[in-house]
């Protein structure tokens, strides 16, 4: 992958603005530049550029040479989305057992519950994850502002972790959300969509 293909994968992150990769000249990064919005650590954003990278590359960088600036807020038609997006929680999951099954995710915030559900096509982790995501783009399908779809939905296997790469389609464009697969594959599928999401 060309180094300007990978800074608009980046690019897509939650919370990054753009991304400058300066290579060492023998295949890796000696800098990674990064404009990011400041409603993350810088420590979270460097960390979401590592395993972006990893995922996409197979490279593992090592974290100190990823250079993080900020600014302050994000576009001013965005707050109120961002405030959304601290305020919705998951607060119930229902999973059918039917030879068809249902998952459905259940999200609140101060105002309202917003409910969507998906069908479990094949029982594994990957397919649960997937289903979860599916399920929360379904409820936030009634939340004005936060409507997309999944086009892709990957899991990358690596010998003491899972990642998760997703491909989003909005109105805003593609957007590319990655995280790692741990714990609850239905709670690593919510988590994944909100952040892409809910920006």
């Amino acid at each position: 992958m060309e180094n300007g293909d990978l800074e608009k994968v980046l690019s897509n992150l939650a919370g990054i603005h753009s991304v400058k990769l300066v290579s060492a000249g023998n295949g890796n990064f000696s800098e990674v530049h990064v404009l990011a919005s400041s409603d993350k650590a810088p420590k979270q954003v460097a960390r979401d550029i590592e395993t972006a990278i990893l995922a996409y590359t197979g490279k593992r960088i090592d974290r100190k040479i990823i250079s993080v600036a900020q600014v302050n807020g994000k576009i001013k038609q965005k707050e109120e989305k961002i405030q959304r997006r601290h305020d919705l929680r998951l607060v119930k999951i229902s999973r059918g057992v039917s030879s068809d099954p249902v998952l459905e995710v259940t999200l609140e915030d101060d105002e309202r519950e917003y409910v969507g559900n998906s069908r479990v096509l094949i029982n594994d982790e990957k397919s649960i994850a997937r289903a979860a995501a599916l399920a929360t783009v379904d409820a936030l399908k009634s939340l004005e502002g936060c409507t997309g779809e999944l086009e892709s939905f990957e899991v990358f296997v690596y010998p003491s972790y899972k990642i998760i790469v997703a491909v989003f389609n909005t109105p805003d464009g593609k957007r590319v959300q990655a995280g790692f697969l741990e714990g609850d594959p239905i709670e690593s599928g919510v988590k994944l969509t909100l952040e892409a999401l809910l920006r």
